[in-house]
């Protein structure tokens, strides 16, 4: 016979989902860091733009070369919202 402390699953379940997003948001972070310096590089004829699709009211993290006149904390575009729509949309989109 086993016996399976529910408390605990409970608990593993939240560490997990609160190390999941410690490590979301130090990847988000280092994204932004390589947008500044892609941007820096190609300034001023690119925009550099990273979204966060988790929240598509304000979805935009960070932009550089701002070129849409698009800011921080805007919702996402179309584009955004038809790749949160379809998992087949290309992950990367270039124009």
């Amino acid at each position: 016979m086993f016996l399976y402390n529910m408390d605990n699953i409970d608990e593993t379940s939240t560490m997990k989902r609160a190390v999941s997003e410690r490590e979301q948001a130090s990847i988000l972070e280092q994204v932004k860091q390589i947008a500044e310096g892609l941007g820096q590089t190609f300034a001023p004829f690119c925009e550099v733009v990273v979204h966060d699709l988790r929240d598509p009211d304000q979805a935009i993290l960070a932009i550089h070369n701002n070129l849409s006149g698009r800011n921080i904390g805007d919702p996402a575009t179309e584009l955004g919202l038809a790749r949160i729509a379809d998992e087949d949309y290309p992950q990367v989109l270039a124009n």
